[in-house]
């Protein structure tokens, strides 16, 4: 199984080397999430085959920065950067720093879990800043090929994405309702990584894709509901985003995991207001056509559930409650609220400056980065996303300006759905296309290429 992920790889590289830039994003856009789980991982090192087609990609901008008028639009940095500049300066300073500052200050949990030890300098996670600084990187990249290459390349790659990967989890789930579990060897060869997706809940077998757990799952298709959802509400591609939209949620659904349950309210309740206020009438009837019929199916299945006391529907309303009502009591519940308490009292003993990113292991992404960088490292990343998520309400005027709109909802409900489970920003995860999505400066592109299919009901007003 090495060789062909080593022959796939080879192939991935290739593309991303020597492709048309188009090609080599889309290629990094569709990978990028795996590189969050056990591909290739040699030993306890997590050198993983999708990581480096993205270092590659990264490498080839570096390149391509040697050219005066590509080094010249990269270096012309927006206002609106600012606030992401800042916020990685001051990650990386902590991290290196502030160990060492507020050494024995404070407990935390070691990023290799384990039980709370004092702070020290042993707790410099240098791969964890390298990683965020690469993150943050890929983001302003992918960002400026948005402006070279138009939007067409990176909607399409995320549409594939959530296409293959909520299959396998559709699959996955089909499967596990009967109490069968997809083998993931092909997937996962760390028997860590393993024994997170090898698991049964309530007689069910979990849902997890190509991800490491059932919340990584949760985390990724939330941000890919929301997205699916957003495109369909502006009437790209509606029958596909239609279809996407569905079976995304119900995947979610049969998950087992209260992360994508949180993640499915929330994208419900944002939708629900995006449609109110919409002033657009095709686009708020495409949207609360849309939530009425997943309302109303949602009210019938519920119904057939909780009614239930015996066989496959009991079955089912067990496993409900026990990743809903009786979560609350289970070891993971208590592992996460411990993990989230000592985060913000790490904060606390820092003198609200945070123990330096990457110093310790937290849950939800905004206890952790508070635990981690304070009140002004939260300052300054609630600076970053607040003016992108508000892009999701904008109206857009063109293809374009939906696929930005749609990219900003995306990034709203993967944030949400991070704020239950994640413990960091890693490089993999999809939080950083969004980010780059919601944040393309459309307003900046010279040539303009032809808009990806525009929505009838907005094609053919001026910009």
């Amino acid at each position: 199984m090495m060789i062909v992920w080593l022959a796939i790889g080879a192939c991935l590289a290739a593309v991303v080397a020597t492709a048309p830039l188009r090609w080599a994003a889309a290629v990094v856009v569709f990978t990028l999430p795996l590189a969050g789980t056990a591909v290739l991982m040699l030993g306890a090192e997590p050198l993983l085959l999708p990581l480096v087609v993205t270092l590659g990609f990264l490498a080839r901008h570096g390149f391509s920065l040697l050219i005066p008028n590509v080094r010249a639009q990269f270096m012309g940095i927006l206002v609106s950067d600012l606030p992401m500049v800042g916020f990685v300066v001051y990650c990386v300073v902590s991290g290196a720093l502030f160990p060492k500052l507020f050494a024995g200050a404070t407990l935390v949990t070691p990023q290799a879990y384990g039980m709370p030890t004092p702070l020290s300098a042993a707790n410099i996670s240098y791969p964890q800043i390298i990683y965020l600084f690469a993150g943050a990187y890929l983001y302003l990249a992918l960002r400026q090929t948005m402006m070279r290459v138009g939007m067409a390349p990176f909607m399409y790659a995320l549409i594939a994405q959530a296409a293959v990967f909520g299959g396998i989890g559709l699959v996955q789930a089909g499967l596990g309702l009967g109490g069968i579990q997809l083998p993931l060897g092909w997937i996962l060869n760390n028997q860590g990584y393993a024994i997170l997706s090898g698991n049964m809940q309530g007689g069910f077998a979990r849902v997890n894709s190509v991800f490491v757990e059932a919340s990584s799952f949760a985390v990724w298709g939330t941000g890919m509901l929301a997205f699916c959802y957003a495109l369909f509400v502006s009437g790209i591609r509606p029958i596909l985003m239609f279809c996407l939209t569905c079976m995304l949620g119900v995947v979610l659904l049969l998950s087992t995991s209260s992360t994508a349950y949180a993640g499915i309210l929330f994208v419900g309740a944002f939708a629900l207001i995006l449609a109110m206020l919409d002033s657009d009438t095709a686009r708020r009837d495409r949207g609360l056509i849309l939530l009425a019929v997943v309302g109303l199916l949602g009210a019938l299945a519920a119904v057939v559930v909780f009614s239930a006391d015996s066989g496959f529907a009991g079955q089912l309303r067990a496993m409900i409650e026990t990743m809903t009502v009786g979560k609350s009591t289970s070891w993971s519940a208590y592992e996460r609220s411990m993990w989230a308490r000592m985060s913000v009292q790490n904060a606390l003993d820092t003198w609200m400056l945070g123990i330096g990113y990457g110093a310790g292991r937290g849950s939800g992404i905004f206890t952790t980065l508070f635990g981690l960088i304070g009140a002004p490292g939260m300052i300054l990343f609630a600076m970053v996303m607040a003016p992108l998520v508000m892009r999701a309400f904008k109206r857009p005027k063109t293809g374009e300006e939906a696929v930005m709109s749609s990219g900003a909802l995306a990034l709203a409900a993967t944030l949400a759905a991070m704020g239950v489970a994640s413990p960091d920003l890693s490089l993999s995860n999809i939080f950083w296309v969004f980010l780059a999505v919601a944040a393309a400066p459309l307003a900046h592109r010279v040539p303009q290429p032809a808009a990806p299919s525009a929505p009838p009901a907005v094609a053919g007003r001026p910009a």
